[in-house]
């Protein structure tokens, strides 16, 4: 009887999740955001997560009564439905995403590297490091791999920070066969370009 108890409840939370993923999934693919002002329910300031959540609610009684019961909890009470849990999700997908990428880029084995460097909203300079390769199927394929907060602009400091990267992500850097970078003297440069 335990054992039965014990399975319907892995089971309930089980059916949350696969709403909660599904969720995140479409909001982040449409590239919208998730965090609102603030996580309370009902709010008009609750983010696009929370509004699909209410909305999805409306037409599933299952998550409507998820909602009621443990749409308040309070903290240090599961429900699935703050942030933390889509941030996890988010990590999560982004780990599958980038293994997938660099399987692929392993499988065409030659591959191009853009790497431009910007300052963000707060000023700290970062690398934008884009990977370009053919598939298996002939077609060119350009992805996004990682953005890198560096910490120097000599060219020694950039390539340590790019094949550190690429490393982590188990591409080979001698099968680059291309690359493309802005013009700054440090990744252009004639004698000490990266």
């Amino acid at each position: 009887m335990l054992n039965a108890e014990i399975d319907q409840e892995k089971q309930y939370w089980t059916e949350v999740l696969r709403r909660i993923v599904v969720i995140v999934k479409k909001l982040t693919s449409r590239g919208l955001p998730l965090r609102g002002s603030d996580e309370v329910l009902g709010s008009s300031h609750n983010g696009n997560f929370l509004m699909a959540v209410e909305l999805l609610a409306e037409f599933d009684p299952f998550l409507k009564e998820h909602i009621k019961n443990y749409g308040r909890p309070g903290s240090g009470k599961t429900n699935y439905l703050s942030s933390t849990t889509y941030e996890e999700i988010v990590y999560i997908m982004a780990q599958r995403c980038r293994e997938v990428i660099s399987a692929n880029v392993r499988i065409a084995k030659y591959f191009s590297i853009i790497v431009d460097s910007t300052p963000d909203i707060s000023h700290v300079d970062q690398l934008s490091i884009v990977i370009r390769y053919f598939q298996e199927c002939g077609s060119p394929t350009e992805v996004f791999l990682k953005l890198v907060p560096t910490s120097g602009h000599k060219s020694e400091q950039l390539y340590n920070i790019i094949s550190e990267t690429l490393a982590s992500f188990q591409i080979i850097l001698d099968d680059c066969r291309g690359q493309s970078y802005d013009n700054a003297a440090n990744m252009s440069g004639l004698y000490t370009g990266l």
